[in-house]
């Protein structure tokens, strides 16, 4: 199970203003929230470590090379980055 934490990296928090709206139910601006998750996605988008996760059958069959990202606000807006569709 040590071995499994390593593979995790810090992450450089640069949207504290974000992440204390989003603790509180609330997101921001869509647009706000849109520049957030292409700026996210383009930072880790080439990170390549893990293993896909193959406890529920389905999931091992996903490539690997996906990699998607989507934020849900409490009143149902989404907000999607790359393949967060499969």
């Amino acid at each position: 199970m040590s071995d499994d934490v390593a593979i995790f990296e810090p992450v450089d928090v640069r949207a504290d203003a974000a992440i204390a709206a989003v603790s509180t139910g609330h997101l921001p601006d869509p647009e706000h929230v849109a520049r957030l998750l292409r700026e996210a996605y383009d930072e880790y988008r080439h990170l390549d470590k893990g293993v896909v996760a193959d406890y529920i059958p389905a999931l091992a069959t996903v490539d690997p090379a996906l990699f998607g990202m989507c934020v849900v606000g409490v009143s149902g807006g989404v907000h999607e980055a790359s393949d967060a569709d499969h």
